[in-house]
């Protein structure tokens, strides 16, 4: 039996071969090695290095971990993973470059601002202000700041207007 406990911690259940799944010792005493159960549980940490700007089809197979033979002439099985990317709650991609979304007021549109990005290698700094008046849904390029140094981070600002009430309107 194979069971996955929390990410990549694989628990092998496999036949005591101080017993050879028989719960007593070749002395007919109970086995210590499997508590008289005939086989025993095992686990084993394995570390992944996932690559930068990896896509939902990429897999990773580890030799040998997954089903464990019972009998001598089976071999040990692999466990296969498969990548499942979740959503980010700040980007999204289009191909390796970044997307997302900032609000801005109207004051901060025009005058500029300073916006905190969040990055993978930590986080940064967008002074608005050099990039002119900000126009909503224009892209706007930061360059090298995508999944890789090759790639790009695309920003869309939401520019905010302020609401006018009916006196204001009115006075207008």
């Amino acid at each position: 039996m194979v069971q996955m406990i929390g990410p990549f911690q694989q628990v092998i259940q496999t036949q005591c071969s101080e017993c050879n799944g028989e719960g007593r010792s070749k002395r007919k005493s109970d086995c210590k090695e499997c508590n008289k159960e005939g086989n025993y549980t095992k686990s084993e940490h394995v570390t992944i290095d996932i690559p930068r700007a990896t896509t939902e089809d990429w897999t990773y197979r580890v030799k040998d971990l997954g089903y464990q033979p019972i009998h001598k002439n089976e071999l040990p099985g692999d466990i296969v993973i498969r990548l499942k990317a979740e959503e980010h709650y700040f980007f999204t991609r289009e191909a390796n470059h970044l997307v997302t979304r900032c609000s801005v007021s109207m004051k901060e549109a025009i005058c500029g601002t300073i916006i905190e990005c969040p990055h993978f290698g930590g986080s940064f700094l967008i002074d608005t202000s050099t990039l002119g008046v900000l126009e909503k849904g224009k892209k706007y390029i930061i360059k090298e700041k995508g999944l890789t140094t090759h790639d790009d981070l695309f920003i869309y600002f939401n520019v905010e207007y302020p609401k006018l009430t009916n006196e204001k309107r009115n006075k207008i």
